[in-house]
């Protein structure tokens, strides 16, 4: 079965469009884009697949992915340099990494669990947690860090089944036991962790505490995603769109008003230095626009809002100081052809004006180069240019062309507009029209070299 492990990474910046089509700018004033850093291909790209499970983290400035059997580490979040790429013999339903980045966590989903020394690039335990023949659907939700040092691990493990199990392993002794924690008796469809609080939601709402064994039941939210909020809250996504936010002890719960509503989000509260303003909401909406929030929990205007033209899964962050980064799902005809890791980033305000006047946005960039303080000479070339270019031009164009002239002050540019013009106007009156304003503009340049 072809699987996604071919990889291509280190594309050029300034060739985004070359190769990806079309620049994906956020609306508005906002000074964003997305650029592709890198592709995930089929190693067989005639076989149709359409069930796919992508999975993402980011730690310690390193990309972590899985695609159903595939496993990928991106040494920087620039993706440049692919330091782990392999695959399994069985479907990879969920995963997390150590702190230090070391090891990872594995679960499959015929019920095995790996964990995997990355650095050596070696499997060094293998456990049955389960015996599961249904391969057919996920088996595993999730799975957490409960505890970490250099000689003890400890893994909570959520099963789709409603099973809470944790993963004990000694590295000394290379010893390794399973202990059924849970049995909620109901399908769990997402599930988060505060120690010593484990979220879960499906058929029904539960939260249980780890370190006393107790658990409380609620009705359910019907979430698709949920995060730590709080020391003891959580935020979740229900499947309308709204957000809501859920307390670890009692189970109470508050919905968040926001207009638009949501099919995805990823809620970040942590920085790594003290220039961090977070926490931050980064969201997509049905209508396909990603979009950031730094205020909350009342979400007022977007830092950003940007419109993707494919599914995506965003890709949670390792902290507040790394840039937004998402998967784009890239189908033709129900089918997966390629993923695209991208990354959505600040640009300079000059940069954007002339994206938009690649783009023929003119009205667009008058109002960008108004709010940002820039000179509308370029705005009003670009706009010439048009005319310009035109291989016959109307008594209206030529009438539109001068109006525009009359507003820059480069004699050098209005010169050669009216060279390159007069040969393409479709009567002599417009001929005569432009050969009299070039002559006036020289007089006037000369005129001003003779001062």
């Amino acid at each position: 079965m072809s699987e996604f492990n071919i990889v291509e990474c280190g594309f050029n910046v300034a060739d985004e469009t070359l190769n990806f089509g079309s620049r994906m700018l956020a609306d508005g004033d906002h000074l964003f884009e997305a650029h592709t850093l890198a592709t995930i291909k089929q190693s067989d790209a005639n076989e149709k697949i359409s069930d796919i499970n992508i999975q993402t983290c980011c730690t310690r400035n390193k990309l972590y992915y899985i695609v159903n059997k595939t496993i990928g580490v991106f040494t920087n979040l620039t993706c440049t340099e692919l330091s782990f790429n392999t695959v399994l013999e069985q479907k990879i339903d969920t995963f997390c990494v150590t702190p230090d980045s070391k090891f990872l966590f594995i679960c499959q989903r015929n019920g095995m669990v790996l964990y995997i020394n990355i650095e050596e690039q070696e499997i060094i335990l293998t456990k049955d947690v389960v015996n599961n023949d249904c391969l057919e659907e996920a088996f595993f939700m999730q799975c957490f860090i409960e505890e970490y040092t250099k000689i003890n691990a400890k893994f909570v493990i959520v099963a789709k089944s409603g099973s809470i199990y944790r993963l004990t392993y000694n590295m000394e002794t290379n010893f390794a036991a399973i202990l059924s924690l849970k049995e909620f008796g109901f399908e769990i469809r997402t599930s988060a962790i505060i120690f010593p609080w484990l979220l879960v939601d499906g058929e029904k709402m539960a939260v249980y505490n780890l370190a006393t064994g107790d658990s409380i039941n609620g009705d359910p939210l019907d979430l698709i995603k949920v995060f730590p909020y709080s020391q003891q809250m959580f935020i979740g996504l229900d499947s309308n769109g709204s957000l809501v936010r859920i307390c670890g002890r009692t189970l109470f719960y508050f919905y968040i008003k926001s207009e638009p509503l949501f099919k995805d989000f990823i809620y970040i509260t942590f920085g790594v230095n003290e220039s961090c303003t977070g926490p931050y909401c980064l969201c997509v909406t049905h209508e396909n626009n990603i979009q950031l929030y730094d205020s909350f929990p009342i979400l007022s205007e977007a830092k950003f809002s940007l419109k993707v033209n494919n599914n995506v899964r965003l890709i949670c962050p390792g902290n507040l100081n790394e840039e937004p980064m998402y998967i784009s799902i890239i189908e033709k005809e129900n089918t997966v052809q390629e993923l695209r890791l991208q990354v959505v980033i600040e640009t300079a305000p000059e940069v954007r004006l002339k994206q938009l006047l690649r783009r023929h946005k003119f009205d667009e960039a008058e109002q960008f180069a108004k709010t940002h303080n820039l000179n509308n000479t370029e705005v009003l070339k670009a706009k010439a240019q048009v005319i310009i270019d035109k291989r016959t031009c109307s008594n209206e164009d030529i009438f539109n062309l001068l109006n525009i002239l009359n507003s820059i002050d480069d004699i050098f540019f209005k010169l050669q507009s009216c060279l390159d013009t007069y040969q393409s106007c479709e009567n002599l009156d417009d001929v005569q029209k432009i050969l009299v304003y070039g002559s006036n503009c020289l007089v006037k340049h000369n005129v001003r070299i003779s001062r």
